[in-house]
């Protein structure tokens, strides 16, 4: 198995977001986006990792992009969320 397989990298983020290992998840969805800076998925989870160690500011972008893109509830939803944190 490739450890820098996109696929393997997802899996691994999103154990580690859900394990509440959110450095570790934050650092590997880091890597997913640097592969892939279209990769909705992997900036939805970079965002939620940055916002749950109150890193707001920095989730913002990649919470309003992944937004922009999918249109989805959940990084609407984590985007507003961030975004009232801020103000």
């Amino acid at each position: 198995m490739d450890p820098t397989s996109r696929a393997v990298l997802t899996e691994l983020a999103l154990a580690h977001f859900q394990s509440a290992a959110l450095g570790k998840a934050e650092a590997t969805a880091r890597e997913l986006v640097e592969l892939d800076p279209s990769d909705a998925f992997a900036l939805t989870l970079l965002g939620r990792a940055l916002a749950r160690q109150s890193k707001h500011a920095e989730a913002v972008p990649h919470l309003r992009l992944a937004a922009a893109m999918t249109g989805s509830a959940e990084a609407n939803s984590a985007l507003a969320e961030c975004e009232a944190r801020l103000t």
